[in-house]
Order: structure tokens, then C-alpha cells, then sequence
């Protein structure tokens, strides 16, 4: 072979190998690129992960401290005396209910009592609790929401009010009420919890 032959493909080999390493450098250069974007993305996800478990805890902390699961209903009774007819009383009590929580509350049941101090008694204390005022007279006992009515709802920051209007012998003087609900959802905290009201009205 001629030596201008051997310098051509000399030449030619150089060339390739010139390229080939180049190709190598780059396909290396980009390598490095590719796991270095993986390795910040990584780290990217890593902080997003641990910024959202941060939220998470405080998220938690905060209603764990403001209570905002466990139901916040303000429970209160009063009493309208409507009238007389026939010798008794007409009365509507008011059952008022204040979601001052962040959750709506469904009740599904009201139990009412009112018991009485007729005209006639004389005022004593009832036994089984010293200096507590008895109220002998059971004038009735009864669940304030119908049956087939399912249940009330009460959405959060509202104050929902239930009537029930009742008539009472006209010779009772003294009415002790005592409203009973259950709550409805079977929440953390309130599955089977029970809220209560106790007020007492001079009816003459």
C-alpha cells in the first residue's frame, strides 16, 4: 500500500476515533445531566413531601386544638306561656339548637320531659339529692321528633329552633323541662354521645 494510502486511512481512523470519543463525552456529558435533574427532582419531590406532611401536622394540631371534629352544639330550652282555655295552660317550648362547629349535625332524636309542681304541694327536696327542689308530678314524656320524620339537621353557625307546643293542667305552678338528644353521625367522639338541657318556668 502506498504511504499516502496509509495516511488517508490513518486520517480516516483518527477522524473515528475523534468521533467516537466525542460521541462517548457527550453521551456521558448527558448522563450526568439526566441523573443530576433526576437527583434535584428527587430532592424537589423530597421537600414537596416533607412541606406537605408539615401542613399536614399543623392542619391536624389545629383541630385537635380548636376541637373542630367533635360536635359543638350549644343546647338550650325556653318557654312560651301561650294562654289559658279551660282551665289549663297552653304552652310552647322552644328547643333551640347553635352549631357553633365546623361540621353539620344531624339529630335524630329529642326526648322531652317536664315535670310539675301543682298549686296545692307544698315544696320539698327531693330525696336522692340534697337541697334539690323535687318536682313530684310527671305531667309527661315524650320524643319531639316524629316518627317517619328521620331526622333535623342543623349546618354550622346556625341556629335552629324546634317548637313544641303542649298543654298543662291549669293548677300547676312550677314546670321543670329536660330536653335529651342524640347525635346522628357516627363520629369520632360522638358516636353515641348525648347532650342535655335542664330549665325550670313559673307558669302563675
Amino acid at each position: 500500500m502506498e504511504p499516502g494510502n496509509l495516511i488517508g486511512l490513518a486520517g480516516i481512523f483518527v477522524s473515528a476515533l475523534v468521533a467516537i470519543v466525542s460521541i462517548i463525552l457527550t453521551m456521558k456529558r448527558h448522563g450526568e445531566q439526566l441523573k443530576t435533574e433526576q437527583d434535584r427532582y428527587e430532592k424537589q419531590l423530597e421537600r414537596e413531601d416533607k412541606i406537605r406532611e408539615e401542613d399536614h401536622r399543623r392542619e391536624l394540631e389545629r383541630s385537635l386544638k380548636h376541637r373542630e371534629d367533635i360536635p359543638q352544639i350549644e343546647f338550650d330550652i325556653s318557654c312560651n306561656l301561650v294562654g289559658t282555655h279551660d282551665r289549663q295552660f297552653v304552652l310552647e317550648l322552644l328547643l333551640v339548637l347553635n352549631n357553633k362547629g365546623h361540621v353539620k349535625q344531624d339529630i335524630r332524636s329529642i326526648n322531652l320531659r317536664v315535670r310539675g309542681i301543682r298549686e296545692t304541694d307544698e315544696l320539698s327536696l327531693w330525696k336522692r339529692s340534697r337541697h334539690r327542689l323535687e318536682f313530684p308530678h310527671k305531667l309527661f314524656e315524650t320524643e319531639v321528633i316524629p316518627k317517619g320524620y328521620g331526622f333535623i339537621f342543623v349546618e354550622p353557625n346556625v341556629r335552629q329552633i324546634v317548637s313544641f307546643t303542649t298543654k298543662i293542667d291549669g293548677d300547676v305552678r312550677f314546670v321543670a323541662a329536660r330536653a335529651e338528644f342524640s347525635y346522628g353521625q357516627a363520629r369520632k367522639g360522638s358516636r353515641g354521645s348525648k347532650h342535655s338541657v335542664e330549665r325550670v318556668f313559673r307558669l302563675a
